[in-house]
């Protein structure tokens, strides 16, 4: 059975945002034998910033989603920290602003209930390095609508930031910038904070980066440099 029975279970531990145990996912449709999450075990503590990375289909997105409470493992536990369990801001990749909202409106709506204050939106715009200024989110560079995209997250102050990050195309700025306000919001905020993500220049600004291959973690460094992080990936490429 999995570590869902209800709400998510919180767990006494004073170190850890959320730890999963010997967790393993399989998907309905997934090729017979194959798993998104093959018996992984994982703790993440508070008020760091992990990274996490591996070559397509380890098993990144799945992690997170399963951190998240979004998918259920199909065995396997996930925990949070008390404070952790209600309060967890993902950053989805499919999270866009519709076509003429400006930005202060994508930044303030939530899926459900009142909007964020302006002053949530206010500091949260200001630890992201990005104004509110009422024009129309389509004005937006790349780089700005990541900044308004984890803006939106912050401005609930989650006690566990969730972020996962495509494949990114946009350059160096783009893996700096979004590395850079994940850093200052753990930081800040006193959040914790796990990226998925393909860029060793974003993981570096990560305490640890933890690395996956078909679902199993098969490394871990930290502190870890641009280089050392990409000979790690290009290790786990040649295996």
């Amino acid at each position: 059975m999995g570590g869902f029975e209800g709400s998510p279970p919180p767990f006494e531990s004073q170190e850890y945002a959320v730890t999963l145990d010997n967790v393993s996912k399989r998907y309905p449709e997934a090729e017979p034998g194959r798993r998104a999450l093959d018996d992984l075990s994982l703790g993440v503590r508070k008020g760091r910033f992990c990274a996490v990375m591996g070559p397509p289909k380890s098993g990144k997105t799945t992690l997170l989603h399963c951190m998240a409470g979004l998918v259920r493992p199909s065995s396997g536990t996930v925990r949070w920290g008390h404070a952790e369990a209600d309060s967890i801001g993902v950053v989805r990749t499919d999270d866009l602003p519709h076509p003429g909202a400006s930005v202060r409106d994508f930044v303030s709506a939530r899926p459900e209930g009142p909007e964020r204050s302006d002053r949530e939106v206010r500091n949260a715009c200001r630890l992201a390095r990005l104004w509110p200024r009422r024009r129309d989110v389509r004005e937006l560079t790349p780089v700005q609508l990541k900044k308004a995209t984890l803006a939106r997250a912050l401005a609930d102050s989650p006690r566990l930031l969730l972020v996962d990050e495509p494949p990114c195309t946009a350059g160096e700025e783009h893996s700096r910038v979004l590395g850079d306000i994940v850093r200052r919001a753990v930081r800040t905020l006193e959040v914790t904070a796990v990226m998925a993500t393909d860029d060793p220049l974003a993981a570096s600004r990560a305490d640890s980066v933890v690395f996956l291959r078909d679902g199993r973690l098969v490394d871990a460094v930290a502190k870890a440099s641009v280089e050392e992080i990409t000979d790690c990936l290009q290790f786990l490429g040649e295996r």
